[in-house]
């Protein structure tokens, strides 16, 4: 009998999981990485040293390995680019993945939102329009203040401003602004700034049907670029489940997203449901490598491959039997007496960024992680 191989695009720690996932099984794993460090290379069947996002070169390569046996599946721990690579590669390779242009979409928040705009039913938007040099007056007096300008297809809270009139607005937007920070207006997209409680929701699609796993209230910093500070489990807005999962479907049918893992951001505000951003990708900030398997007892990474695999995943276990959680960030380097209190308290600490950047640019501007069980 022929091998069975599994393809990791991506070999970092974020991909770990994800390979000792598919390694359960009986899959043999093709690692993929541009460093030849890569802990994901140490256990796996076949490597090819190449960037992730190079994925003519990938598939090249993957045809001069002479497989005993065939790829039957696969995924990226990563984002943006890589992510689009890996559609690539799942066209050429047939298996499973979204097609290129729904992914091409999906990273682009302007275009996802104006794909399902004209068609809510089960939740709403913020005022919105994308960035460009010359802004007609009947869009500039549609604006509302304050307003959030991000990036289109950015990620880790990476250049998130936030304008709070027309004239700063006019400011940001000028062309020596722009170009001093080197971003072009076209990048981005700006929308009006919903207040209200914030929700982490993760789930799956698998058969174009969206399959609810969990959702955090998440709490960030009062000021752009919001940098994520805690996620908290359960949800104290759980009586929302079933708009959320209908308010999810609506998007998987618009946007045709057949088989993947999705994480999104919501507002809750006035009783209404808003969509921040949703993304086809693997959730970060410690949901699905530690809240969801130690609160929840739930195998994420094995239903995600499962998912790409084509096979039917697990049902969620009872919500009674989880336990609360709490995955909260160190912003600052702590003294030694903080840090050793929090060490002795927490059920989880780990350093994300020994020399972060005070006040944080991003998400990446984090001294450390920790994790509290209930």
């Amino acid at each position: 009998m022929s091998d069975q191989f599994y393809l990791s695009l991506g070999g970092g720690k974020n991909q770990m999981p994800l390979i000792e996932a598919a390694q359960k099984f009986g899959l043999k794993i093709i690692t993929v990485d541009r460093n030849p460090l890569a802990p994901g290379f140490a256990s796996s069947n076949l490597r090819i040293e190449e960037s992730i996002t190079n994925y003519r070169k990938i598939f090249y390569k993957l045809n001069t390995l002479m497989l005993d046996g065939e790829i039957v599946g696969g995924y990226c721990a990563s984002f943006g680019a890589a992510l689009l690579s890996f559609s690539y590669l799942s066209e050429k390779l047939n298996i499973l993945g979204l097609p290129r242009p729904v992914m091409e979409r999906l990273l682009d928040k302007y275009e996802v939102r104006k794909k399902i705009s004209s068609e809510l039913h089960t939740f709403y938007q913020p005022v919105y329009m994308p960035g460009k040099r010359r802004i007609l007056k009947k869009e500039f007096d549609q604006l509302r203040f304050p307003a959030i300008i991000k990036p289109r297809s950015g990620w880790g809270k990476k250049n998130i401003v936030e304008i709070h009139n027309k004239f700063d607005f006019k400011f940001f937007m000028r062309r020596e602004n722009l170009n001093s920070r080197r971003i072009s207006p076209e990048s981005l997209i700006i929308e009006e700034k919903i207040e209200g409680d914030e929700i982490t929701v993760v789930g799956f699609v698998q058969n174009f049907r969206f399959i609810l796993i969990c959702i955090t209230d998440k709490i960030t910093s009062g000021e752009a670029p919001f940098i994520e500070l805690e996620h908290r489990f359960p949800s104290r807005h759980l009586e929302w489940s079933s708009k959320i999962t209908d308010a999810h479907q609506e998007i998987v049918q618009h946007m045709q997203i057949n088989d993947s893992p999705i994480v999104s951001e919501w507002k809750i505000h006035n009783g209404k449901l808003f969509l921040i951003e949703i993304s086809a990708q693997i959730p970060g900030e410690y949901l699905a490598n530690y809240l969801i398997p130690k609160a929840m007892g739930y195998d994420y990474f094995k239903s995600l491959v499962k998912i790409t695999l084509g096979q039917p995943i697990e049902l969620l276990p009872s919500l009674s039997k989880s336990r609360p959680c709490i995955i909260k960030y160190i912003v600052q380097k702590p003294n030694d007496a903080e840090y050793n209190h929090i060490k002795g308290n927490s059920d989880m600490l780990q350093i994300l960024n020994e020399q972060p950047l005070f006040p944080p640019e991003s998400n990446h501007d984090r001294y450390a992680v920790s994790a509290y069980l209930g």
